[in-house]
């Protein structure tokens, strides 16, 4: 990277930490909804599976003297889950408006905090380190945006015609709506584990820059 490369990445990047108040809501309201999801896919997949607790409910039932169905059992162990999928629905509806949201505001945010300037000071004038997390950064929310739309469209399917009574259709999208969630796990960590080493070494303040918005330079 030549000299003048690094001032440009530099003054850009000492800019974009004044961050904006609604960014800074956005970033942290965004990383709840997000790391929420993830968990309630997690306890889900897990501890609530039903085919896992469906054994463990019939056997309750049984020591109980009661009488009862494999599929009542089925639907007690599904109980809990469903209510938390309920739950995940409406984190996802949360995760959509704040797509909604972050692309408003990128027409009111300083020209140096928005998204496409960043991408584009980045990849004229940055190496190839910075390109790639930059490019990450677009791709992470392209993958946000894909997980909020096959969402939407799964809890809207009545509504839209190409998957109404599509049974294929539905199981399509909820693949790709389940798949994304790995790319964007791993992005999460990776940017985690990217902060914790900027913090450490050449970037301090990246955290409380986006918590109370960064020194502001006097005029």
């Amino acid at each position: 990277m030549t000299k003048e490369s690094k001032q440009v990445c530099n003054s850009s990047e000492q800019a974009s930490q004044n961050y904006h108040p609604a960014l800074r809501c956005w970033h942290w309201a965004n990383a709840i909804l997000i790391m929420g999801s993830l968990l309630i896919v997690l306890v889900n997949f897990t501890l609530l599976k039903p085919e896992n607790n469906t054994a463990y409910v019939q056997a309750q039932l049984t020591s109980l003297s009661a009488k009862y169905t494999v599929h009542d059992a089925t639907a007690f162990a599904r109980f809990f889950s469903d209510k938390l999928w309920v739950v995940h629905a409406y984190i996802g509806f949360g995760i959509a408006a704040l797509m909604v949201f972050r692309i408003i505001l990128e027409f009111f945010l300083p020209a140096q905090q928005r998204l496409v300037y960043k991408l584009k000071n980045y990849l004229t004038a940055a190496g190839v380190n910075n390109k790639l997390v930059k490019i990450t950064y677009a791709i992470f929310y392209l993958l946000v945006a894909i997980m909020a739309v096959t969402g939407l469209s799964v809890a809207y399917q009545n509504e839209l015609p190409f998957l109404k009574g599509n049974v294929a259709a539905v199981r399509a999208v909820l693949d790709i709506h389940y798949y994304t969630m790995y790319p964007i796990t791993a992005f999460i960590a990776a940017h985690l584990a990217g902060v914790i080493l900027a913090e450490r070494k050449d970037s301090p303040g990246i955290v409380s820059g986006m918590i109370n918005g960064g020194k502001r330079s006097s005029d």
